[in-house]
Protein backbone atom coordinates (compact mmCIF):
# COMPACT_ATOMS: atom_id res chain seq x y z
CA UNK A 1 0.00 0.00 0.00
CA UNK A 2 2.99 2.32 0.93
CA UNK A 3 4.41 1.43 -2.34
CA UNK A 4 1.70 2.55 -4.18
CA UNK A 5 1.24 5.44 -2.71
CA UNK A 6 4.44 6.73 -3.24
CA UNK A 7 4.00 5.87 -6.80
CA UNK A 8 0.98 7.82 -7.30
CA UNK A 9 2.21 11.09 -5.19
CA UNK A 10 5.38 10.64 -7.50
CA UNK A 11 3.54 10.50 -10.71
CA UNK A 12 1.29 13.14 -9.82
CA UNK A 13 4.64 15.26 -9.12
CA UNK A 14 6.03 14.72 -12.50
CA UNK A 15 2.60 15.39 -14.48
CA UNK A 16 2.42 18.66 -12.35
CA UNK A 17 6.24 19.58 -13.63
CA UNK A 18 5.18 18.62 -17.16
CA UNK A 19 1.84 20.86 -17.01
CA UNK A 20 3.14 23.98 -16.02
CA UNK A 21 3.16 26.31 -18.71
CA UNK A 22 5.94 29.03 -19.65
CA UNK A 23 5.41 32.65 -19.98
CA UNK A 24 4.33 33.44 -23.35
CA UNK A 25 6.22 35.44 -25.30
CA UNK A 26 4.52 38.95 -25.61
CA UNK A 27 6.71 40.14 -28.15
CA UNK A 28 9.01 43.50 -27.91
CA UNK A 29 9.35 45.03 -24.86
CA UNK A 30 7.10 48.63 -24.75
CA UNK A 31 9.06 51.35 -26.81
CA UNK A 32 7.75 55.32 -26.62
CA UNK A 33 8.33 57.41 -29.34
CA UNK A 34 7.15 61.10 -29.76
CA UNK A 35 6.07 61.01 -32.92
CA UNK A 36 4.19 63.88 -35.14
CA UNK A 37 1.94 63.46 -38.17
CA UNK A 38 2.63 63.17 -41.40
CA UNK A 39 -1.05 64.60 -42.67
CA UNK A 40 -0.83 66.55 -45.78
CA UNK A 41 -1.42 70.31 -44.58
CA UNK A 42 -1.41 69.98 -40.97
CA UNK A 43 1.65 72.22 -40.81
CA UNK A 44 2.49 73.94 -38.44
CA UNK A 45 -0.13 72.81 -36.11
CA UNK A 46 0.47 68.77 -36.99
CA UNK A 47 -0.81 66.74 -33.81
CA UNK A 48 1.43 65.17 -31.86
CA UNK A 49 1.38 61.79 -29.57
CA UNK A 50 3.86 59.40 -27.70
CA UNK A 51 3.59 56.20 -29.58
CA UNK A 52 3.62 53.25 -26.78
CA UNK A 53 3.70 49.71 -28.51
CA UNK A 54 4.71 46.59 -26.75
CA UNK A 55 4.59 44.07 -23.91
CA UNK A 56 4.36 45.89 -20.48
CA UNK A 57 7.20 44.72 -18.65
CA UNK A 58 9.19 45.32 -15.48
CA UNK A 59 10.90 48.68 -16.47
CA UNK A 60 8.32 50.00 -18.23
CA UNK A 61 7.66 52.61 -16.19
CA UNK A 62 11.16 53.81 -16.03
CA UNK A 63 11.21 54.50 -19.64
CA UNK A 64 8.01 56.38 -19.61
CA UNK A 65 8.80 58.65 -17.14
CA UNK A 66 12.12 59.30 -19.29
CA UNK A 67 10.23 59.88 -21.82
CA UNK A 68 8.12 62.59 -20.21
CA UNK A 69 11.01 64.12 -18.72
CA UNK A 70 12.23 64.78 -22.17
CA UNK A 71 8.80 66.36 -23.37
CA UNK A 72 9.81 69.40 -20.79
CA UNK A 73 6.20 69.56 -19.02
CA UNK A 74 4.45 69.05 -22.85
CA UNK A 75 1.22 66.61 -22.15
CA UNK A 76 0.80 64.74 -25.45
CA UNK A 77 -2.02 62.30 -25.62
CA UNK A 78 -0.68 58.61 -25.38
CA UNK A 79 -1.43 55.96 -28.36
CA UNK A 80 -1.03 52.39 -26.87
CA UNK A 81 -0.75 49.07 -28.86
CA UNK A 82 0.67 46.54 -26.41
CA UNK A 83 -0.39 42.64 -25.64
CA UNK A 84 -0.28 43.16 -22.42
CA UNK A 85 3.06 41.81 -19.49
CA UNK A 86 3.48 42.41 -15.99
CA UNK A 87 0.56 43.76 -14.01
CA UNK A 88 2.06 45.66 -11.31
CA UNK A 89 4.20 47.44 -14.10
CA UNK A 90 1.29 48.32 -16.14
CA UNK A 91 -0.79 49.37 -12.97
CA UNK A 92 2.16 51.60 -11.90
CA UNK A 93 2.35 52.57 -15.98
CA UNK A 94 -1.42 53.76 -14.99
CA UNK A 95 -0.81 55.68 -12.24
CA UNK A 96 1.53 57.84 -14.18
CA UNK A 97 -0.49 58.65 -16.80
CA UNK A 98 -3.47 59.76 -14.20
CA UNK A 99 -0.48 61.38 -12.19
CA UNK A 100 0.30 63.54 -15.04
CA UNK A 101 -3.52 63.87 -16.56
CA UNK A 102 -2.76 62.75 -19.87
CA UNK A 103 -4.83 61.16 -22.20
CA UNK A 104 -4.88 57.42 -23.86
CA UNK A 105 -5.90 55.76 -26.43
CA UNK A 106 -5.56 52.29 -27.71
CA UNK A 107 -4.00 52.37 -31.25
CA UNK A 108 -1.58 51.41 -33.62
CA UNK A 109 1.11 54.18 -34.79
CA UNK A 110 1.90 53.32 -38.48
CA UNK A 111 5.41 55.02 -39.13
CA UNK A 112 5.87 55.91 -43.29
CA UNK A 113 8.63 56.72 -44.56
CA UNK A 114 10.44 56.27 -41.55
CA UNK A 115 11.20 54.63 -38.40
CA UNK A 116 11.40 55.77 -34.78
CA UNK A 117 15.29 56.89 -34.36
CA UNK A 118 17.66 56.42 -31.72
CA UNK A 119 17.19 58.09 -28.26
CA UNK A 120 19.15 60.79 -29.08
CA UNK A 121 16.59 62.06 -31.85
CA UNK A 122 13.70 64.37 -30.45
CA UNK A 123 10.67 63.34 -33.00
CA UNK A 124 9.60 61.08 -35.95
CA UNK A 125 6.85 61.71 -38.29
CA UNK A 126 3.71 58.94 -38.66
CA UNK A 127 -0.10 58.82 -38.95
CA UNK A 128 -1.86 56.95 -36.36
CA UNK A 129 -3.57 53.80 -38.10
CA UNK A 130 -6.57 53.71 -35.74
CA UNK A 131 -7.42 54.73 -32.53
CA UNK A 132 -10.31 54.02 -30.70
CA UNK A 133 -11.50 54.63 -27.00
CA UNK A 134 -14.14 53.55 -24.52
CA UNK A 135 -15.21 55.76 -22.01
CA UNK A 136 -15.35 54.04 -18.03
CA UNK A 137 -18.84 54.75 -16.56
CA UNK A 138 -18.95 55.89 -12.83
CA UNK A 139 -21.26 53.59 -11.89
CA UNK A 140 -22.35 50.04 -13.42
CA UNK A 141 -25.70 51.10 -13.62
CA UNK A 142 -24.35 54.31 -15.68
CA UNK A 143 -24.00 51.67 -18.41
CA UNK A 144 -26.85 51.41 -21.48
CA UNK A 145 -28.68 48.81 -22.05
CA UNK A 146 -27.86 46.79 -25.30
CA UNK A 147 -30.44 46.36 -27.94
Amino acid sequence: MILLASFLVMGHAAFAANTKKSAPDLGPTMRFVVVRSSAPGCEPTCPEWISAEGSIEAGTPALFKRTLKGLGGRKLPVVVDSPGGNVEAALALGRLLRKNKLDIAVGKTRFTGCQPMPRTARRTTARVLAISAMPMPAAPSAIPPVR
